[in-house]
C-alpha cells in the first residue's frame, strides 16, 4: 500500500541514502535537495505554510510517497504546487512534480504517485492541474496520460522542448 507523508525527523536516514542514490546527471527538483535535511526541512514547512521563499514559488505540499509494505521505505517525493501564478508559452510553472528515488525506477511507482498526487490536488481545490515534461521523458509522459493527462501541446522551454498537459479534476 502506497501512500504521501508529510516528511519529518523521522525520514532523515532515508533522504540521506536517496541523496546518495541520484546521479548528478538526472534533474533534481531544488527543494528537495539542500545542504542538510533539516534545512530541507525548514524549507517544506516554509512553503506549506504560504511563506514565499523564493518569489516564484507558491504555497506548496512537499510529500514523501512511502511503500507501507516495506517498512515505510520512502520512494520519493512528491511537490504539489496550490496554485500557479502564470502560464504562458515563454514561461510557465506546474502544478505537480514528482519523481522516483533512481533504484526503485521502471516499477510503476510514478504512476500511483501522481494518482495519489491528483487526490491531494483535489483537497486543495485545483480543478484543473498543469502538469509537464520532457519530450523525451516517455517514461513519465506516459504517467501523465495513465492519469488522465491531455496533451495539450508541445513546446519549448529554456531550450528544452517539453509536453504540456492538463488532467481535470472534476
Amino acid at each position: 500500500m502506497f501512500k504521501l507523508i508529510t516528511p519529518d525527523k523521522s525520514y532523515q536516514s532515508q533522504w540521506e541514502e536517496i541523496m546518495s542514490e541520484w546521479d548528478d546527471s538526472d534533474k533534481r527538483p531544488r527543494i528537495f535537495f539542500q545542504e542538510s535535511y533539516d534545512l530541507f526541512l525548514e524549507k517544506a514547512l516554509q512553503l506549506s505554510q504560504g511563506d514565499n521563499i523564493e518569489k516564484s514559488i507558491p504555497k506548496s505540499s512537499l510529500f514523501f510517497l512511502v511503500n507501507e509494505a516495506d517498512s515505510a521505505r520512502i520512494l520519493w517525493f512528491l511537490w504539489l504546487r496550490h496554485h500557479i501564478e502564470f502560464i504562458n508559452d515563454k514561461k510557465f510553472s506546474w502544478h505537480i512534480g514528482y519523481g522516483v528515488r533512481p533504484s526503485e525506477r521502471g516499477k510503476w511507482y510514478a504512476t500511483e504517485m501522481l494518482k495519489i498526487g491528483l487526490i491531494e490536488a483535489q483537497k486543495v481545490w485545483i480543478e484543473k492541474l498543469f502538469i509537464s515534461c520532457d519530450d523525451d521523458n516517455i517514461a513519465s509522459a506516459k504517467v501523465i496520460e495513465i492519469n488522465g493527462g491531455i496533451l495539450e501541446k508541445y513546446m519549448e522551454k529554456d531550450g528544452v522542448k517539453m509536453r504540456r498537459y492538463w488532467i481535470n479534476l472534476l
